[in-house]
């Protein structure tokens, strides 16, 4: 049986945990080692032994959101540095999340106070989605616009 590894509630000393791991893989650009989780989170009071599980959970958690397969969808909150040029670098996961390739071009705006990337998938998705509301069924709209361009240029 698999163990599934929910991310913990926020406010709670496990979230903590999880959080420290996310600013080490943030400021090391890789996964931390449990010790060097264990050591920052000793020195701020926790116990050693806690931090461990909560660094195994998290490990795993990640683990098995890597290999899931690269459907878009949710993806849990995690904490990004803005560089000193304004760059911010999307980790792996969340360009999984996105169904997002390398070099890729995405769309980005500002709504309500937040950035919103949007990848050209969830776009195409998202005009998919308004435009199925307009269809009605049995009804190609492909059809009728080659029809109207056909008699429009004298072919019918």
């Amino acid at each position: 049986m698999t163990a599934h590894f929910r991310r913990p509630r926020e406010g709670t000393e496990k979230a903590r945990i999880w959080r420290l791991c996310e600013e080490l893989a943030a400021e090391l650009g890789h996964e931390p080692t449990g010790r060097q989780v264990v050591d920052r989170y000793v020195a701020a009071g926790g116990n050693e032994a806690t931090g461990f599980t909560q660094f195994s959970h998290w490990r795993k958690a990640r683990a098995a959101a890597d290999e899931a397969p690269g459907e878009p969808g949710d993806h849990d909150r995690v904490l990004l540095e803005l560089g000193k040029d304004g760059a911010l670098r999307l980790p792996e996961s969340l360009r999984r999340a996105m169904a997002l390739k390398s070099g890729e071009r995405v769309t980005a705006f500002v709504e309500g106070g937040e950035l919103r990337v949007v990848g050209m998938q969830a776009a195409i998705r998202r005009a998919q989605a308004i435009a199925a509301k307009y269809k009605k069924p049995g009804e190609s709209i492909v059809d009728e616009f080659l029809a109207e361009r056909r008699a429009m240029w004298g072919e019918e």
